[in-house]
């Protein structure tokens, strides 16, 4: 048998689950185990205007803005160049990409999530979008983070 990158190795799976015998995170229920559903941008860069939980879902509906207590995540780097930039679990004033998650809804069962998802309203500003990183460098108009002084 060969070894190293590229070769073939015996998976152990493999037998279950052609013969529909594995087993999935996602088939495992436990008692009281609620799922969730994310809203994600259809737009690749815009500002978020507001969002607008559906009526008698409030309460399964969450935003940045309801997660106070979970921070951004930010990872330094040593490579030279390196700009730091906060990552939100859910998308926090604009959107940098298409499906970009918006908004999480939770409720007893994925589908109930989905279908919780399709009613909540999102409002966007659309901003031009950056498709060429050589020109997105040299253009400062545009900004992926604000914060930057160029992308």
């Amino acid at each position: 048998m060969k070894q190293g990158i590229g070769s073939r190795i015996q998976r152990k799976e493999d037998v279950r689950h052609l013969y529909g015998r594995g087993n999935f995170v996602t088939d495992m229920m436990l008692p009281g185990q609620s799922d969730v559903a994310f809203v994600r941008s259809p737009v690749a860069h815009a500002r978020i205007l507001k969002i607008t939980k559906p009526p008698d879902f409030e309460a399964s509906v969450y935003v940045r803005d309801d997660l106070t207590d979970v921070g951004a995540m930010v990872t330094p780097n040593t490579v030279p160049g390196y700009k730091l930039s906060a990552w939100h679990p859910l998308a926090h004033k604009k959107v940098r990409y298409v499906g970009e998650a918006v908004a999480m809804c939770v409720a007893p069962s994925r589908a109930a999530a989905e279908d919780i998802c399709e009613l909540v309203d999102i409002e966007f500003e659309d901003l031009p979008v950056l498709m060429d990183a050589p020109a997105a460098r040299k253009d400062t108009s545009v900004r992926v983070h604000e914060e930057w002084a160029d992308n």
